[in-house]
């Protein structure tokens, strides 16, 4: 045991990597239904590690303090500009009255317990889950005409206060807002959910059924045997099954493979290949004509992309609303990913700009698609670093500024900063996503 404690002692990053380690570990511990977390459990290691008297350098805490913030604003920063546009003053009014509120509680717990400035950061931060906190506070106590071992021993108490507090605070939060919260106010929170889901979905029917976000589609080719189905056009041809949708993606005449436009006409003797969902096509495909077997006719490159939308004319567009239009032909919706959260979709559900949505479909079908909504987001493992350091430092710049008001300087701190930045960083990837791109893995980092 002296072994390890003197290792974590003299190589701090070992500490650093431990707690981590541990504290995922802690964080995916389940007892029945509830889990601490992978942020509860990496600072409760944090608390427990840092017992054996490990100094980590500060510049190690801020530089990843301020890449957590940045990140967290990136990943947030569409929506939260769209958010302004929409409803600005009520949210700012909110924000004044919560932080005032939030404030005053911790300034008088703190007096009436007798906590040192730390403590009293600490209980702030964690108590009321405001991260941004920490760095506002240490840097304000760095400021402070103290000696450098008091200053150590506040900025110490900090995150111990926060690890203890951030636990409470967030169970707190969990229990009171779905059980006391609506009876304060004197609602119905099933019913306001409901009616909340109306409003965004653009619909206000409560039987409207949940469409999974998985689709298996199909592809078989069928010889045109029913009369009714010759010499009429695709895309009158595409327009017939109301319940679904369903295209013909090739056709094959005389002997070669053709790839039809919507005003193509279907003759005597076509063998059409016809994209839709498989237990359509079970259920229905005999409608068509005989099911044959060809290779050839059915083997054509299908892909699956994802694209963030960029299109100012589709904001607010309903799901059903895109599939009506000519770039969506061939084209099925995978899954719509809204800052990071995957989300259950109805055909009335309305994207937003900055939404990643994942197609599916021919591959000719999806990158027509794609140039329409918005920018292809292809997988890879790069991080733009050009964009990651220049937004932490405009941001940390930023932050610096100091403003006095009434004598007391006011300032954002170089973390608050990287905060701001990245929202602002956010809002331009949703914007121009050509650059500046952030694997979700990498943000985890």
């Amino acid at each position: 045991m002296n072994y390890l404690t003197q290792a974590l002692r003299e190589h701090q990053e070992l500490a650093v990597f431990l707690t981590l380690a541990i504290g995922f570990f802690i964080g995916r511990l389940r007892i029945g239904s509830f889990s601490l977390g992978t942020v509860v459990g990496t600072l409760l290691a944090g608390v427990a590690i840092g017992q054996l008297n490990i100094q980590v350098p500060a510049v190690v805490k801020y530089v990843f303090f301020d890449l957590f913030l940045f990140t967290t604003g990136y990943k947030v920063g569409p929506q939260f500009f769209r958010g302004l546009k929409k409803d600005a003053l009520p949210q700012v009014a909110l924000t004044v009255v919560l932080c005032v509120i939030c404030l005053l509680a911790a300034f008088t717990a703190a007096k009436f317990l007798g906590y040192d400035m730390g403590t009293a950061a600490g209980l702030l931060a964690g108590a009321f889950t405001e991260s941004t906190v920490i760095g506002t506070a240490g840097d304000a106590i760095g400021r402070l005409a103290l000696s450098d071992a008091d200053k150590t021993s506040l900025t110490n108490n900090i995150p111990v206060a926060y690890a203890v507090t951030y636990l409470v605070g967030t169970g707190f939060i969990v229990w009171f807002l779905p059980n006391v919260g609506p009876k304060l106010m004197g609602v119905n929170l099933k019913e306001e959910a409901r009616k909340l889901q109306a409003k965004i979905s653009g619909s206000g029917s409560a039987q409207a059924e949940a469409m999974s976000a998985f689709m298996k589609l199909a592809v078989r080719a069928y010889r045109i045997t029913q009369s009714d189905l010759l010499n009429r056009s695709v895309a009158e041809l595409e327009s017939r099954p109301r319940e679904a949708r369903v295209f013909i993606s090739r056709i094959r005449r005389d002997g070669k493979i053709i790839e039809p436009e919507p005003d193509t006409v279907v003759r005597e003797g076509d063998i059409v290949a016809v994209l839709t969902r498989s237990e359509l096509l079970m259920a229905r495909g005999a409608e068509i004509g005989v099911e044959v077997s060809d290779k050839e006719l059915l083997d054509f490159p299908v892909e699956m992309l994802d694209v963030v939308i960029t299109n100012k004319s589709l904001d607010g567009k309903s799901i059903a609303e895109l599939a009506v239009m000519d770039f969506a032909r061939g084209v099925f919706l995978k899954k719509l990913t809204r800052t990071g959260q995957t989300m259950p979709f109805l055909p009335e559900t309305r994207v937003e700009r900055g939404d990643l949505v994942t197609l599916i479909g021919s591959e000719k079908d999806v990158e027509r698609a794609a140039r329409s909504l918005g920018y292809p987001d292809r997988k890879t493992v790069m991080t733009d670093m050009i964009f990651v350091g220049a937004g932490i430092f405009l941001g940390g710049m930023l932050g610096l500024l100091t403003i006095v008001v009434g004598g007391l300087p006011l300032t954002l701190t170089a973390s608050g900063g990287a905060l701001i930045m990245g929202l602002v960083f956010g809002w331009l990837r949703a914007v121009r996503p050509t650059f500046g791109r952030i694997p979700e893995s990498a943000m985890w980092v």
